[in-house]
């Protein structure tokens, strides 16, 4: 099965080993015989297709905020956060 996809990250090519920058399209090839390695691309070069202009950008992910870094202590939490955590 092939479809046309845009790049999520640096990729290469299966057939020349080209890089494959981000939100540039490939063609994905999904191989169902074997077990491993079963996905395999290739850049617009080596697919042999024209790319189709109706190609969707990729999402644009939103920002991770780190979590800060607290340590509990035993003074922190309520003597029954258990049974607060649980609902009862």
């Amino acid at each position: 099965m092939t479809t046309w996809r845009r790049s999520p990250g640096f990729v290469h090519c299966g057939s020349c080993g080209e890089e494959i920058p981000r939100e540039q399209p490939m063609l994905e090839l999904t191989v169902e015989c074997l077990s491993a390695f079963r996905i395999r691309f290739r850049c617009r070069g080596c697919a042999g297709d024209a790319v189709p202009t109706d190609l969707p950008a990729l999402p644009i992910a939103a920002p991770l905020t780190p979590l800060p870094m607290t340590r509990f202590t035993p003074g922190m939490l309520p003597i029954d956060f258990k049974q607060k955590a649980s609902g009862e």
